[in-house]
């Protein structure tokens, strides 16, 4: 909050959605950051929480879902502002970021372009120096994982380029756009504790929906990566339930995914049980472009599990 409210932002009007979860008692109640906030120094000096600049909405951790259901919920915070940012917690910002994002987005040679990567950690020297790339990609190895696409950043620009460099990929962890994108590429609602695979599921619906993605020239956020010895989404839902429990559920969701981008043992005639398609068209790829020529300007082979 004390980075996100700075004070060009808040005299800009500055709003913010947050999607706030907590209190485990086997790791000790987390704080309340929003009353932290409110109460803190600079959140009075910021005036942020007397003007309703901050768009709360708590949820316990019984009733999380994981990840891309918390990016849903935290669209319908949307009240028809021009850019949309999305960014996980944990996160620090350089001074004038929102300033420094507009500039880039309109410096990006595009009619709708998005800035998205992979924030650097917090040890590196990030404020303000060469960002990285989302280049990277493979067919995930790991059982429990599907041989789902992940997603992965290259190595930062050796300077800063003076336009914004074209990226094939976005990061769910940190996206600046137009605020259109909430009404073109709307977030699926049952995607359900979907954690790998929501980044290319989105990356080829905002590419096929018109929008060109591109790397941030210079770094204005970081990201703590490592947060040890505290509890995970995917803990929550074993933990009120049974062990294991989520990767018997993710299976089963995994497949509407799959089935997206093409997956020949996720056809529909392999789908099962059916339901996990509901209104998949609803939330499918754009008609702005083909989804076979996204395939191919990225490398990505599904049927083969090549890149």
């Amino acid at each position: 909050f004390v980075g996100l409210f700075q004070q060009n932002c808040f005299e800009k009007k500055c709003r913010t959605g947050v999607l706030q979860g907590g209190k485990v008692e086997d790791a000790g109640s987390d704080p309340d950051c929003y009353k932290e906030f409110c109460s803190s120094k600079e959140g009075i000096a910021s005036n942020a929480c007397v003007n309703n600049q901050i768009r709360l909405f708590n949820v316990n951790e019984s009733e999380s879902l994981g990840p891309y259901m918390a990016r849903y919920l935290g669209a319908k915070w949307y009240r028809g502002e021009n850019y949309y940012l999305q960014i996980d917690s944990h996160s620090e910002f350089v001074k004038n970021w929102d300033t420094k994002l507009i500039r880039m987005l309109h410096d990006a040679p595009a009619k709708k372009p998005v800035l998205s990567t992979y924030p650097p950690g917090q040890d590196f020297n990030w404020k303000d120096t060469p960002g990285f790339k989302m280049c990277n990609s493979e067919f995930a190895k790991s059982q429990i994982e599907w041989q789902i696409i992940r997603l992965d950043a290259s190595g930062p620009s050796l300077s800063i380029p003076k336009e914004p460099p074209y990226a094939p990929f976005v990061a769910a962890g940190f996206f600046f756009t137009i605020g259109d994108v909430l009404a073109e590429v709307p977030f699926d609602p049952l995607l359900p504790w979907i954690f790998m695979g929501e980044e290319i599921s989105m990356s080829s619906r905002l590419w096929t929906s018109g929008y060109d993605i591109f790397s941030p020239p210079s770094n204005v956020l970081n990201h703590y990566y490592v947060r040890r010895h505290y509890p995970k989404f995917w803990e929550s839902v074993n933990r009120f339930f049974k062990k294991s429990i989520h990767n018997d559920l993710v299976e089963i969701v995994i497949k509407r995914v799959k089935h997206m981008l093409g997956y020949p043992e996720s056809r529909l005639e392999l789908i099962s049980p059916l339901s996990v398609l509901y209104r998949a068209e609803d939330w499918g790829m754009g008609s702005k472009r083909s989804f076979d020529v996204y395939l191919k300007m990225v490398g990505i082979e599904p049927i083969t599990k090549t890149i």
